[in-house]
């Protein structure tokens, strides 16, 4: 079984896309569609109206799997559910991604869609970009096939307007504001896509756990639900220990006994993107007189796009 992706710029072009994959013989079973739905624009879609992922398995996962019941045979497009991902967003979406979210996969719910597709084969890096078209107004299609059939799906996909990852690796790289974010507290600064945190999650990973026995994208999950904390409403404003049990609670409710295992790479990730405000965790990096650059991941994130070169803990200039 492989899995092929492929990022839309033009939802009316997924959806034709959708439609040729299952006239050629792909069942809606093994396609997902997931769309940014930031502004509401693509409601009109929709047969299911949750709202959060926490209560999407009668929502979503019915959208991702009642397509021939509810459309009587219109396929996957029928099934289209509405629901918001914690740290993400609004989305309108469809198919075994959703399904994955919503269920029991390792790590999936906690990883959103860039959990549900490193689980699905697709390697990380690739993953990561992927979630971060979507991020960005995007339209994701992901096709579980076999590898006779998989060059195929791959076609359609291209013949359709499927954009070419690679070429948008660089320009995703690139610090990006949008409303598919959930707006955060106004005297915080918006965090970067996940691209921005990967290699500081890797070298976290590398001195932790390199010889837990697991894999990075394991882990990779658990890193990324602690930064999906920062732009929940309910954490607003709040430090660890005040959230720990609610966080720990909604962990265990979709990944029972996990929690001891993964917590510690949760806090890490929570730490990076509130280091700047709560004084937490250092980055690395040194001011120019060479005493510690003390800035945090967010602090640093808003450099990049400010061009502010002061530590605003301790004032010095910093490289």
């Amino acid at each position: 079984m492989k899995t092929v992706v492929g990022l839309f710029d033009d939802f009316s072009e997924a959806q034709r896309a959708v439609q040729d994959l299952e006239n050629n013989g792909f069942s809606h079973g093994d396609i997902s569609l997931v769309a940014n739905n930031a502004s509401g624009q693509y409601d009109q879609y929709a047969t299911t109206t949750e709202t959060t992922v926490e209560h999407a398995s009668n929502a979503a996962g019915t959208g991702a799997t009642t397509g021939a019941v509810v459309g009587g045979g219109l396929g996957l497009l029928a099934g289209l559910g509405l629901l918001a991902i914690p740290g993400f967003g609004p989305v309108v979406a469809a198919g075994w991604i959703i399904s994955t979210i919503t269920g029991a996969g390792l790590g999936a719910a906690a990883g959103g869609i860039l959990g549900a597709l490193v689980g699905a084969g697709v390697p990380h890096e690739e993953a990561v970009l992927y979630n971060e078209g979507v991020r960005r107004g995007g339209t994701l299609i992901a096709i579980k096939s076999s590898e006779e059939m998989s060059h195929r799906a791959a076609e359609i996909l291209s013949q359709h307007g499927a954009v070419d990852i690679d070429e948008r690796a660089e320009s995703y790289r690139q610090p990006y504001d949008t409303a598919s974010i959930p707006p955060v507290d106004s005297q915080h600064t918006r965090r970067d896509s996940d691209l921005g945190n990967d290699t500081d999650y890797r070298s976290n990973y590398n001195r932790t756990y390199a010889n837990s026995g697991m894999t990075y994208d394991q882990y990779s999950p658990a890193y990324q639900y602690g930064q999906s904390l920062y732009n929940d409403p309910r954490y607003k404003g709040r430090d660890w220990n005040s959230i720990q049990s609610d966080v720990q609670r909604d962990w265990e409710t979709r990944q029972p006994g996990t929690w001891d295992k993964f917590s510690n790479a949760v806090r890490y990730a929570w730490d990076s993107a509130t280091g700047a405000e709560r004084g937490g965790i250092q980055t690395g990096g040194r001011a120019l007189d060479g005493t510690q650059d003390t800035r945090g991941i967010t602090e640093k994130m808003a450099d990049a796009v400010t061009g502010d070169r002061i530590d605003d803990k301790t004032g010095k200039p910093v490289a």
